[in-house]
C-alpha cells in the first residue's frame, strides 16, 4: 500500500491551512485523529481533530460537532470503532486497510488508515455500499439459479405434493440462504391459510400467525393475496409496508426483513402459494423475482406432471386388470420381439411360469419352428406399415403342443412416434377350429351318403323294366308279346 500522501512542500500538519486545503480537495472522507492511552499504555480512546467536506457528506456528521469530540463521546453506547486496528497502525507506522459496515448509517465503507507520526492518523474512507449491493446481489442470484437447478432435480424424482413442497422450501433455506421459507394452501373449510413443509422457521413464526384468503385485513398481506389474485406479492420492507400490520410482531420476533409469496398452479387454478423470506429488506428485486417466479412456475409444472400421471397410473391399473381377468391371451412385445407382458390366462392356457417368459424372445421360444420366418415376417410389416392388424398363428405350450390364437395387434409408439412394441389381444380358438374341421368331415361324409344313395336309386329305376321282362319271357307268351319284350332289354 503506497503511504499517505502529503500536502505539498510535505506539510503534515493538520492545523496547517495547506493542509486543510490539501484534505479538503480530496474525494474520501478524511479525519485526522489523535490515540489516547491509558496508564498502563494500552490504547483508550482517539480524538477526532478535523474532517473534510467529504467525511460530512458521506456520514451526515457536522463538523463543527465532531472536531475536537472523542469517539467514546460520538459512541457512547459502545467501545470506539476499530481502536485496536487504529493503535496498530500509530504503533507501527504500516498504513492498514479494510471493509467496515456502520449499522447507524446503513452504509458500507472501505477504509484505508495511515500514521502521521506523533500518536495521530488519518482514516480516508469510501462509500462502497453500491459495490457491496451489487455484489450481495451477485451472491444471491448465483444461490437462486442453484435453488432453480436442485428445484428441477427435485420436480423429476418427485411424486407426491407434500414432499414436492418440503423439498422446495428446504432448497429456498439452505441452497438458497433465505431465512425461512414454507407453502401455504386453503383450508377447505376455514377459508384459512394451512403451512405444509416449512423450514427455517426456528420461532415458530407460520405456526403463530393467522391468514385467511378473503380481503379482510388478514387476507390482504402477501401469501393471502397470492392465493386470492394468482400473483407475486412483493414485500421488500415487511415493518413499512402497510399490509403486513397484523403479523409485524411476530416477523420482528423471527427477524424478518422482507418476504415474497408466489402463486403455485394447478390445471390453471391457484392451488398454492410459496412464501419465502429473508433477514434483510430489500432483496427481493427484479432479477429475484424472475429467478423465483420461474421456481413457482417449475413446481406448478410438476403438480400438472404428477395429476396426469397419477391419472394415466388408474387407467392403466384398470387395463392391467382388465387384461387380468379377461378370458383373452394378452401379449406385450418390445421392439426386439421381447415379451414384456403376458397375462394370467397365457399362463393358463401354456402352463408357463412368468419367469419362464418375461424376457424371451418370443418368436424363437414360442412359435414352432415351421411358422418363424412367416411370423417374423408378420411382426416387421406390423411395425413397418401396420399391416397384419389380425393374424391367426399356433404358439407352442410349455408340454409342446400347439394352441392356435386369432390375434388383434396394436403398435405401440413413443411420444415422436417411434414404434417401441406391440400389444395384442387373441383369442384360443384351438377347440373352436377342431370342431369346424370336424363338422367339416360330417358334412363331406354326409354328403358322399346322400350322393351313393341317389346313384343306387337312380339304377335301380333302369334295372326294373329290363327284370319285369325277363322274368315274363319264362312264361308262356305268344311270339309277339316275346319278340317285343326282348326289344325292351336289349334298350
Amino acid at each position: 500500500m503506497q503511504p499517505y500522501p502529503t500536502a505539498p512542500g510535505g506539510i503534515t500538519s493538520p492545523t496547517h491551512p495547506s493542509y486543510r486545503s490539501f484534505i479538503e480537495s480530496m474525494p474520501e472522507g478524511v479525519a485526522v485523529n489523535r490515540l489516547l492511552w491509558d496508564t498502563e499504555g494500552l490504547p483508550l480512546d482517539y480524538e477526532i481533530l478535523s474532517v473534510n467536506s467529504a467525511f460530512e457528506e458521506q456520514t451526515g456528521l457536522n463538523a463543527a460537532q465532531i472536531e475536537g469530540q472523542l469517539a467514546t463521546q460520538i459512541h457512547p453506547e459502545a467501545e470506539p470503532p476499530h481502536l485496536e486496528t487504529y493503535a496498530r497502525v500509530v504503533a507501527t507506522g504500516k498504513a492498514e486497510s479494510m471493509e467496515t459496515y456502520d449499522p447507524a448509517l446503513q452504509r458500507h465503507f472501505a477504509i484505508n488508515i495511515f500514521s502521521l507520526g506523533q500518536d495521530r492518523f488519518v482514516t480516508a474512507f469510501a462509500d462502497i455500499t453500491a459495490r457491496k449491493f451489487q455484489e450481495e446481489e451477485s451472491k444471491r442470484l448465483n444461490r437462486l439459479y442453484s435453488v432453480l437447478r436442485y428445484v428441477n432435480q427435485t420436480v423429476v424424482r418427485t411424486g407426491l405434493r407434500d414432499e414436492l413442497f418440503a423439498q422446495v422450501c428446504r432448497i429456498a433455506t439452505r441452497v438458497g440462504g433465505f431465512l425461512m421459507a414454507s407453502v401455504g394452501i386453503t383450508g377447505p373449510a376455514t377459508k384459512r391459510v394451512m403451512w405444509i413443509g416449512s423450514s427455517g422457521d426456528t420461532h415458530g413464526y407460520f405456526d403463530k400467525i393467522e391468514i385467511s384468503v378473503d380481503k379482510s385485513p388478514l387476507g390482504r398481506g402477501p401469501t393471502g393475496t397470492a392465493l386470492r389474485e394468482g400473483r407475486t406479492y412483493v414485500c421488500n420492507d415487511f415493518a413499512a409496508d402497510s399490509r403486513t400490520q397484523p403479523w409485524r410482531q411476530a416477523a420482528a420476533e423471527s427477524a424478518i426483513g422482507g418476504c415474497i409469496a408466489l402463486p403455485i398452479m394447478n390445471n390453471g387454478k391457484v392451488c398454492a402459494a410459496l412464501t419465502v423470506c429473508a433477514r434483510e429488506a430489500g432483496v427481493f428485486q427484479a432479477k429475484e423475482v424472475a429467478l423465483l417466479e420461474e421456481v413457482a412456475d417449475d413446481v406448478s409444472f410438476a403438480l400438472d406432471h404428477m395429476e396426469q400421471e397419477a391419472a394415466l397410473q388408474e387407467t392403466t391399473r384398470r387395463f392391467r386388470t382388465l387384461l387380468d381377468e379377461v378370458r383373452l391371451v394378452a401379449l406385450g412385445l418390445d421392439a426386439a420381439g421381447a415379451v414384456t407382458y403376458a397375462n394370467p390366462f397365457f399362463f393358463e392356457i401354456t402352463g408357463y411360469t412368468p419367469d419362464e417368459v418375461l424376457g424371451r424372445p418370443w418368436i424363437e421360444h414360442f412359435i414352432p419352428e415351421r411358422n418363424r420366418s412367416e411370423i417374423s415376417g408378420v411382426f416387421a410389416e406390423l411395425f413397418g406399415k401396420e399391416q397384419h392388424i389380425h393374424h391367426e398363428n399356433s404358439i407352442l405350450t410349455k408340454n409342446g403342443e400347439k394352441r392356435l390364437i386369432a390375434w388383434n395387434n396394436t403398435v405401440l409408439r413413443d411420444r415422436f412416434g417411434k414404434p417401441e412394441g406391440t400389444m395384442s389381444l387373441g383369442e384360443d380358438i384351438t377347440e373352436r377350429k377342431q370342431m369346424e374341421e370336424n363338422l367339416f368331415r360330417a358334412q363331406r361324409m354326409e354328403s358322399i351318403g346322400l350322393l351313393a344313395g341317389g346313384v343306387a336309386h337312380d339304377l335301380n329305376n333302369i334295372l326294373s323294366p329290363i327284370m319285369m321282362s325277363a322274368s315274363m319271357l319264362h312264361g308262356e307268351v305268344p311270339e309277339n308279346v316275346r319278340a317285343e319284350l326282348i326289344d325292351n332289354i336289349e334298350e
